[in-house]
């Protein structure tokens, strides 16, 4: 993951192995899997599960950006911290009706 040129204002853990990026009450990684790359969003000073989360598996240059894309997307629309509007998201680990139950092989939200 070192090696990788993330997008401007990521900071890289070498401790974790991820890269990282906070705004307003959120915080995101980055990292490698085993088969792709995957992203996860947080509540900015909290641990525990995190509340979104996807997987590419996608490898090299292709599914790292995708993930920073991503990432940067949750970063704009949730920095304000508002659980609700984050629980409503297609890849909030807890949504009746998003990727983690039967639609995660609808290729509408395969990344």
């Amino acid at each position: 993951m070192k090696n990788i040129t993330a997008p401007l204002g990521w900071f890289y853990s070498e401790k974790f192995n991820y890269w990282q990026k906070t705004k307003g009450k959120v915080v995101v990684y980055v990292s490698r899997l085993i088969f792709g790359y995957q992203a996860q969003l947080y509540y900015r000073g909290q641990l525990g599960f995190c509340e979104l989360e996807v997987r590419t598996n996608s490898k090299g240059e292709a599914g790292y950006l995708k993930m920073f894309v991503l990432a940067e997307i949750w970063l704009e629309k949730y920095q304000d911290g508002d659980s609700e509007k984050i629980s409503k998201d297609i890849y909030h680990i807890s949504n009746p009706n998003g990727v983690w139950l039967e639609n995660h092989n609808d290729k509408k939200y395969l990344i």
